[in-house]
């Protein structure tokens, strides 16, 4: 999710910053758009990450953070969709730095904040990646 998110703000898939630009708009006007994007981002993705999260805190790999486990999701996605915003206008709000090193700290800020122990982040980010990461869920962004 970092990695898509970070993607789009580099300004390589414009129909992606569209999306997170009416996204943005959305939450300003009447919400319409966002709830719609919301439903189905969370229809697709909560039993998977609810599901995962679990298992996680069963194999000791993290800890119960609060009662409402999709909440947790939403605000893993709300950081990253706030960080993507500040560095899509063409002069970044933001400066983050090194676009590696800000995918490592807000992946570590994540995994940390859903309560994923040092151990099972480092296992996870330290690790090659395979080259196929396997289908994607959505290309439903924001």
């Amino acid at each position: 999710m970092v990695g898509h998110f970070l993607q789009i703000s580099d300004g390589s898939d414009q129909e992606e910053a569209q999306r997170l630009r009416l996204m943005t708009t959305s939450h300003l006007d009447d919400g319409e758009f966002a709830r719609l994007l919301y439903d189905k981002v969370g229809d697709l993705i909560g039993p998977v990450f609810t599901a995962s999260l679990e298992r996680a805190v069963a194999a000791g790999d993290a800890s119960r953070i609060g009662s409402e486990p999709l909440n947790l999701f939403w605000f893993a996605h709300h950081t990253v969709l706030m960080a993507a915003l500040t560095r899509l206008p063409a002069v970044p709000c933001l400066t983050y730095g090194n676009a590696a090193d800000l995918e490592r700290q807000l992946c570590e800020f994540i995994l940390r904040g859903i309560g994923l122990n040092e151990a099972a982040i480092a296992s996870h980010l330290d690790r090659e990646l395979s080259p196929d990461p396997g289908q994607s869920v959505t290309a439903e962004s924001a």
